[in-house]
């Protein structure tokens, strides 16, 4: 029986790998909720059916474990990762991130003295207080540091996904580890190759769909990804892989298929060389070559001007690591180097873009340094940029129109930065820089250990090169793909270290474990393996509901067109999904919504909703600026709430414009300083919003109101503002 189930952990491992490397690739990159899911649930398969062979396997009585320091910071950075996930008193919010604690205090009014939002309650000129007060967390709560813990708590659970897969690479006891990886290496061959192809054909044929669905047209869809950067992203890990297959089948032909048959010297080099074509390896090389070219070609029709460096000098850095690199080897980088610029000159749409600038990118960058300055030690939480992101956003609201739609940084450090705090990216370069010089010993490994290291370790690197302008590592499937090559990077460096010049270097301590601990460890693991699993059935089916009424894949099926659900049957969807996800602040907003359109007259559960959203993600302005205008109070209440939203939107156009509209309705009721604040806020807000086209009804009505009560404002004369406004707009 053991056998037997070692056989189906082995089988089942490989092949639940073997569809997480190739699978989230084909669906767009693994971006929607659903494929999220979707590769939770493998990868918590995959670590149960590795902890149940550990469980049921025979193993041998003592196995020696060395605890080494890179297990050590390891460690010290999942401590570090899951401390922003934590609720910790005020006084360690304030003492660990003072900013955190400036933005809960601002969207939670009396927070940490007293219960958020009493005074508000406390006025039921509009609905009994009871409904809402029995929610609100008792004065003083605790709080994570992270500003959205619900969305770091999502991307732990991605990256526990990630790890999974590169530790199954690394460290799974398959009978021939090897022919294991070798056939994940052709997954992935195969994987880059039917990109490049199904990219030509769908170049050829507009490129506006991918299989049956329509692209968005802000998209610049490339084979099945729906950005072309990250299509290119694939490929610059994927031919490496393919080189590497490539090289291998040339190695394992007859060297001399002739040897003693031909004597004469012309004829035998004629002969020599069709009898080395003849040969089935020779025949398979010659193919795979072919296919290198056509994935470099794809690559290179991608238009990404990254991928262009992040290629040359990721070949130029591996290809020039050997111990004394001679001529030769430097004639094959600069030819190879050579063979790629021409590759990418030969296609319009990468000469257009390598002239001209990147000024979005550059103004994201700036905005990001001081987001990491005001982070410094946790961050904003894992997954948590876009939350914080519009606090700094100043630069880039300014210098491009689409400032408002940044979700990433486009520079995977400074996001990781940002994201996980400086404490934490140290720790990640540490990791980083060990396996660095893990690789560097292991270059004397034999040949075709090398040829596969040289693999790995190429597109290892060209995606940490690519990251520099671009968050391909916020792309499942190329994320995938990395966690898949850091893994191989280390099964090679084991492999090599077992006898080679690493071996003496490991340092660490050894442990001798028993078949006891051993399985107690493995009985854990497959506790919260099992517990993993549940828990992301639970959830997806939650986010599945809350997708029927708000969709979040920007594609559009041309064979079962969209049916959007309203009424009734949506707001019963959306409550199914906020009794799983009382968290999720997305689904607390939409709940709110589909109350006010479905059942108006119950305000009590349209402000429960929202203030669980406020309370979950309190950098969510929007959330508090509806909460402040369906509770009930005294106008000075309502405004103080309104005055607090806008703290939190300096540089969110949108919902400024929507601020300053509610203050321009409420212009006879607003106080001296009040009215100040409000003309400096639609000042500001009229300015950002100039360069942004799909906000120009908003702000043409906010415009308008503006100059009707600045015609009548007898403090300022009229033509200064409405004039100064459109001015500044032409």
């Amino acid at each position: 029986m053991s056998i037997s189930v070692e056989k189906l952990c082995d089988r089942g491992t490989l092949g639940a790998a073997a569809v997480l490397l190739a699978v989230p690739a084909l669906a767009g990159g693994g971006l929607d909720s659903r494929s999220r899911v979707l590769i939770q649930l493998a990868a918590a398969a995959i670590a149960g059916m590795w902890a149940t062979r550990a469980l049921l396997v025979p193993a041998p009585e003592l196995l020696q474990v060395r605890l080494t320091a890179f297990t050590a910071i390891a460690l010290g950075l999942l401590v570090l990762l899951l401390l922003p996930i934590v609720p910790l008193p005020p006084a360690a919010v304030r003492l660990l991130s003072p900013r955190a604690f400036d933005v809960f205090t601002t969207a939670l009014p009396g927070w940490p003295l007293r219960a958020p939002f009493a005074d508000a309650v406390a006025v039921p000129d509009r609905w009994p207080p009871l409904g809402a007060a029995e929610w609100l967390p008792f004065p003083a709560s605790w709080r994570p540091l992270s500003l959205v813990p619900y969305e770091s708590a999502r991307a732990l659970s991605m990256g526990a996904s990630y790890v999974v897969v590169g530790a199954v690479v690394a460290l799974y006891p398959w009978p021939h580890e090897m022919r294991a990886l070798t056939l994940l290496i052709g997954v992935l061959a195969a994987l880059g190759v039917f990109q490049a192809l199904y990219a030509f054909l769908q170049q050829s044929t507009g490129g506006q769909r991918i299989f049956w669905y329509q692209c968005p047209p802000q998209a610049t869809c490339m084979g099945t990804y729906l950005n072309r950067n990250h299509f290119a992203g694939l490929l610059e890990m994927t031919w490496p892989l393919l080189v590497a297959r490539a090289v291998m089948a040339w190695r394992a032909r007859d060297p001399d298929p002739l040897a003693g048959r031909v004597q004469s010297g012309g004829l035998r080099s004629v002969a020599h060389l069709l009898g080395r074509l003849a040969q089935p390896a020779a025949s398979r090389a010659l193919i795979l070559w072919g296919l290198v070219l056509l994935v470099l070609a794809a690559l290179a029709g991608s238009g990404s001007r990254s991928a262009f460096a992040a290629t040359a000098g990721s070949l130029a850095l591996t290809t020039g690591m050997r111990r004394a690199p001679g001529a030769r080897t430097w004639v094959v980088i600069a030819g190879t180097v050579a063979l790629l610029a021409g590759f990418w000159l030969m296609f319009p749409q990468f000469t257009r873009r390598l002239g001209s600038g990147d000024i979005a990118r550059a103004a994201i960058a700036v905005d990001t340094v001081e987001m990491i300055g005001a982070f410094p030690l946790a961050g904003v939480g894992l997954g948590n940029f876009a939350a914080g992101f519009p606090l700094y956003r100043a630069r880039t609201i300014e210098r491009w129109a689409f400032g408002v739609d940044v979700d990433h940084a486009h520079n995977d450090y400074l996001e990781w930065l940002a994201e996980a705090g400086v404490p934490a990216a140290w720790l990640t370069l540490a990791l980083l820089l060990a396996l660095g010089r893990g690789v560097a010993h292991a270059r004397a490994a034999p040949a075709a250990d090398a040829v596969l290291l040289w693999g790995l370790a190429t597109g290892t690197l060209a995606l940490l090169l690519h990251g520099l302008t671009d968050f391909n590592l916020h792309v499942p499937a190329n994320a995938l793909v990395f966690a898949f090559l850091i893994g191989g990077l280390v099964r090679m460096i084991r492999r090599e270290g077992a006898s080679g010049p690493f071996a003496g270097e490991c340092g660490g301590v050894s442990l001798r474990l028993s078949r006891r601990p051993r399985r107690l460890a493995a009985g854990a693991t497959l506790a919260i393996s099992l517990c993993w699993l549940g828990a992301v059935w639970q959830r997806g089916t939650a986010e599945a509901a809350f997708r029927r009424v708000e969709p979040d894949s920007p594609l559009r099926s041309l064979l079962v067109p969209a049916q959007p659900i309203s009424g009734e049957l949506a707001l019963a969807s959306v409550q199914r999904a906020a009794l799983v996800l009382p968290a999720a602040p997305d689904v607390q907003i939409s709940l709110a919504h589909q109350l006010r359109a479905a059942r108006p007259d119950d305000f009590a559960a349209a402000i429960r909703a929202l203030m669980r959203a406020v309370w979950a993600a309190p950098v969510r302005a929007e959330a508090l600026f509806e909460l402040a205008r369906l509770l009930g109070g005294t106008p000075e209440q309502r405004r103080a709430l309104v005055d607090r939203a806008a703290a939190l939107a300096p540089y969110d156009p949108r919902l400024g414009l929507a601020i300053a509209s509610w203050y321009l309705e409420h212009w006879d009721a607003l106080p001296g300083d009040a009215r100040a604040r409000a003309r400096q806020l639609t000042d500001r807000m009229l300015a950002q919003s100039a360069r942004i086209p799909r906000l120009g009804g908003q702000r043409q009505a906010t415009l308008d109101a503006y100059r009707r009560i600045a015609g009548r404002d007898a403090a300022r004369p009229p033509a200064v503002l409405g004039e100064r406004v459109a001015g500044r707009s032409a």
